[in-house]
């Protein structure tokens, strides 16, 4: 289990050790830059994690201290700001969808073409200490388990899933926002034996898995291993919506929200085994 705490400038998460699986190289700037989050650090052994992504800056040309100008101004777009094989925006059809459902189709994928040596699995030593992640405090937008907000969540019952429960909007950005890190990892090969809701944190208004504890490294049974995870997903959705049912009866529960992105999205899960956002 995780534990959070607040200072007076951050909010550190500590998350426990797992021998199996180098924790730096699943929470690091590039999981971080998928929604992104921003400002978030990571500390080993107390001291912080430099990834070997790099932070580009553009000197702004009013900046009084630049150096001289050799080449000319700059130009953009160029090699050095656009990542290889990126996709022609030029394509996009006039009336396409630009909110965040682009993001969550695409950029699992994308960056994913772009990994870095130091996301590499075999890099598992010193496996033996725990991983605490800061995030910079926005008293707009406070740092909370997903379980407390369930607790204390205050909706409105014409929009209510099952009684006395959330409504369909908020249950469609948790499911969004996991989605996409699910999808990320497994496209590297990392997989979740089991979800809980004391494992995911709302932070910077998205939804997080921060789980060291349950998270394997898919190096056989493939299937099998995804298959288990989409059971601990449907049963996380169980425990969301405060229904006791198990994985293959959640369906039944939901009439509701019949004919909707979210049903038939668990309901493709349940029946043919896949995580597909359609």
């Amino acid at each position: 289990m995780i534990s959070i705490k607040k200072t007076d400038y951050v909010y550190r998460i500590t998350l426990p050790k797992n021998k199996d699986v180098n924790i730096v190289n699943v929470y690091n700037n590039l999981f971080f830059s998928i929604f992104p989050l921003k400002g978030l650090r990571v500390y080993k052994n107390e001291k912080q994690v430099v990834d070997t992504i790099v932070q580009e800056s553009i000197v702004q040309n009013n900046d009084e201290n630049k150096l001289e100008d050799v080449f000319g101004e700059e130009r953009l777009p160029n090699s050095y700001n656009t990542l290889p094989l990126a996709k022609d925006e030029t394509d996009r059809k006039p009336n396409s969808n630009e909110d965040d459902e682009g993001l969550y189709d695409t950029m699992s994928s994308y960056l994913t073409k772009y990994l870095p040596a130091m996301f590499s699995k075999e890099n598992t030593e010193n496996n033996d200490n725990v991983i605490h992640i800061t995030i910079p405090i926005d008293n707009n937008q406070p740092v909370i388990l997903l379980e407390d907000m369930l607790n204390n969540y205050d909706n409105d019952e014409l929009y209510n899933i099952e009684n006395e429960s959330i409504d369909y909007v908020f249950l469609e950005k948790i499911i969004k926002d996991l989605y996409i890190q699910l999808q990320f990892l497994l496209n590297n090969d990392y997989v979740f034996s089991t979800l809980s809701l004391d494992s995911i944190v709302h932070v910077q208004n998205r939804f997080v898995i921060f789980d060291s504890a349950n998270i394997e490294i898919i190096k056989e049974n493939r299937d099998e291993k995804i298959k288990t995870m989409n059971k601990a997903f449907l049963n996380l959705i169980s425990s969301i919506l405060n229904l006791n049912v198990s994985s293959d009866e959640l369906l039944s529960k939901l009439k509701n929200i019949q004919n909707t992105e979210v049903f038939y999205f668990l309901k493709r899960i349940e029946r043919e085994g896949v995580m597909l956002w359609m």
